[in-house]
């Protein structure tokens, strides 16, 4: 059975994955590759399925949307696609998600149509298939009672429209093709006027 590390160090002492106790998605850096190694991405959370890339030693920002089963891999997107890395070589680097508050930098995006809305600290633009792109500033976050849930919905306006952004933890992709998956779904209910327009699609921590 190949070693998810390559060169492989079979003294190597890793430390145990926080994934399995925290909100997903969530942020994580590599831990226990030595420097000049890398950690292997897998097309299945198997070391013996298809390669699909490599993580460096030193990954930061690395966005994990899902674990199998028996937490021992974690899901993640890479390039064009989606695979698998083995959790334990996975730590928290930056908690997103609290009681009160939504991600403070966070990209939605769907197809039909094309739309991309992201949002940076207290603003937000929005791009729609018109070309153009709608600033908004944030007005409010909104939080369930629950607080082990990631459903959140975020608020944001400008001088003629308002933007309500719907997010639910879920196994999402953006497309049918379903290249990349997600840990959030996301409707994006845009009012300009006397007009509403729903759009639905997934949101990215780090996209």
């Amino acid at each position: 059975m190949r070693s998810p590390l390559r060169p492989a160090i079979a003294a190597l002492v890793l430390a145990p994955a926080a994934a399995g106790a925290i909100q997903l998605p969530a942020l994580f850096e590599v831990i226990g590759v030595p420097p000049g190694s890398v950690l292997v991405v897998h097309a299945e959370p198997d070391p013996a399925s298809e390669e699909l890339g490599f993580l460096p030693a030193d990954g930061r920002g690395i966005e994990v949307v899902a674990t199998d089963p028996d937490g021992r891999w974690a899901r993640i997107n890479m390039h064009e696609h989606t695979g698998w890395v083995a959790q334990e070589n996975l730590q928290l680097s930056n908690p997103v998600w609290s009681d009160t508050t939504a991600p403070q930098v966070l990209a939605c995006f769907g197809t039909t149509p094309r739309w991309w809305f992201q949002i940076l600290d207290d603003g937000a633009s929005l791009a729609l298939p018109d070309n153009l792109e709608h600033g908004f500033d944030i007005v409010a976050r909104i939080s369930p009672e629950d607080s082990g849930s990631a459903a959140r919905m975020i608020l944001a306006e400008n001088d003629g429209s308002r933007a309500t952004l719907s997010l639910t933890a879920a196994d999402c992709s953006e497309s049918a093709a379903g290249v990349h998956r997600y840990g959030l779904a996301a409707n994006l209910l845009l009012e300009t006027g006397n007009s509403l327009q729903l759009l639905a699609g997934c949101c990215s921590l780090t996209r």
